[in-house]
């Protein structure tokens, strides 16, 4: 792994690799907390999961990525809790819905 500290805290980028040098998670800190884009990848090096942090706490939408590079789910976080669209993706199968401070919104489900 690869990073820097500043007074016992992570800070700026930080980039992890798997035993062949891929990397394979690249996670952003700010005065010890994760703090920006996050990525994490496959060991083949192609994408598997993106979204961002705030003061530490999963914000905006994240994504998990299948080995072609296709999102298959898709969650919207604020403040760390599952908070707003979500979609699952299987073959020929979308599911769609809604979460509202951390609970599924039953309403709101669509295939």
């Amino acid at each position: 792994m690869t990073g820097s500290w500043d007074a016992g805290k992570k800070v700026r980028t930080w980039t992890y690799f798997s035993k062949k040098g891929i990397a394979i998670r690249e996670e952003n800190y700010k005065n010890g907390l994760l703090d920006g884009d996050y990525t994490e990848s496959y060991d083949s090096g192609e994408k598997k999961t993106s979204g961002e942090y705030k003061n530490g706490k999963k914000e905006s939408e994240w994504a998990v990525y299948d080995k072609s590079g296709k999102v298959i789910k898709a969650y919207t976080y604020k403040n760390d809790v599952l908070d707003g669209p979500f979609k699952i993706i299987k073959k020929s199968t979308k599911i769609t819905g809604t979460y509202k401070n951390g609970k599924k919104d039953r309403k709101s489900l669509q295939t």
